[in-house]
């Protein structure tokens, strides 16, 4: 870790919560600025480079990367459905029901 990570990691350690959620707060409101201040243009431009970016990196992995991934993610929801009690699994039936209604 270089040095100034190590700095800013035992600066946020040391941070308490209400210097957290200032700290956050002001990041957030940085944000809503600097999204308001964009144009129209501006805010459709970033959002096509960013799906060109995707676009690019989707076309760029292979068959057998794509199946690859395919398969953690199936294994990741395989082993979150199996932790998941089961109330979670009526709740999160629910919720996916509510949702396509």
């Amino acid at each position: 870790m270089s040095k100034a990570a190590e700095r800013m990691r035992r600066k946020r350690d040391a941070e308490s919560e209400a210097e957290t959620k200032e700290r956050l707060s002001k990041a957030a409101e940085r944000m809503r600025r600097k999204r308001d201040a964009e144009s129209k243009a501006e805010t459709k431009e970033s959002l096509s480079k960013a799906a060109e970016r995707m676009r690019r990196k989707r076309d760029a992995e292979s068959e057998a990367e794509i199946n690859e991934r395919q398969q953690k993610n199936a294994a990741r929801t395989k082993l979150k459905r199996d932790a998941e009690s089961e109330a979670e699994t009526n709740e999160r039936q629910q919720q996916n029901a509510a949702r396509t209604n």
